[in-house]
């Protein structure tokens, strides 16, 4: 009796297990190497996605997420609409998670010259991307995505930092209840 299935082409594949007897070991074994391939590229991979606020370096959420999607954007967003996490934004970027402040809300002026920029930043195996959220591909290289409530800091003129995370200098503005 011979096991068959379908290919791309409309054609059937069939395998006489009977004859697999027969056959040399290198034959049986590059079928094999062909079942494994094509089970593995059906299966979701595993990515650990966390979020973490602007009062505490605890995540607000850690989670395991399996999934078959292409970037930590469609991920993100796929996540926050499944959970009912509130947020505004797309894969490219959040503007708020959590109802965290944004816009003109979301800038603390320390002085005449130096203010922190708040925002949502993310980090991909403890790694700030220099893409957007959307252009960043999920592969089997990603196993951390953490998105970190976190501020730009301006002095001077000039940008001195970014995504510094809020947990950090814990401002008054977010962390004050």
């Amino acid at each position: 009796m011979d096991v068959k299935w379908p290919s791309q082409d409309g054609h059937f594949f069939a395998l006489n297990p009977t004859n697999l007897c027969q056959r040399s070991y290198f034959s049986i074994f590059e079928d094999m190497t062909f079942i494994l391939i094509l089970l593995l590229s059906f299966s979701a991979l595993a990515y650990q996605v966390s979020f973490v606020g602007p009062c505490d370096s605890q995540p607000i959420v850690e989670v395991e997420v399996k999934t078959k999607l292409a970037t930590v954007g469609d991920l993100t967003v796929h996540f926050l609409d499944t959970k009912r996490i509130p947020f505004i934004g797309n894969a490219g970027a959040l503007q708020s998670v959590f109802d965290t402040p944004m816009g003109d809300e979301a800038i603390e002026v320390r002085s005449d010259n130096e203010m922190r920029a708040y925002g949502w930043c993310y980090f991909v195996n403890d790694l700030e991307p220099d893409v957007f959220a959307n252009e960043y591909p999920l592969d089997e290289s990603v196993q951390k995505i953490e998105w970190i409530f976190g501020f730009a800091h301006y002095k001077n003129g000039e940008w001195i930092s970014s995504c510094t995370p809020a947990f950090t200098v814990k401002p008054d503005f977010l962390c004050k209840k």
